[in-house]
């Protein structure tokens, strides 16, 4: 989760140059959506991600 946290932090810097508003606030669902999957798949509140 730390992943998505920073890559949304890293997107509000672009907002109006690159990014509109509704870009981020996808995103945030998305992070969101992912957490709560991660605790009901895995009951856990994140997981490595390994390449």
């Amino acid at each position: 989760m730390r992943i998505f946290a920073e890559h949304n932090s890293r997107l509000k810097e672009f907002i109006g140059d690159v990014f509109e508003t509704n870009t981020l606030k996808g995103y945030i669902i998305s992070e969101k959506h992912f957490i709560d999957f991660i605790r009901k798949q895995y009951a856990k509140d994140d997981i490595e991600i390994m390449n």
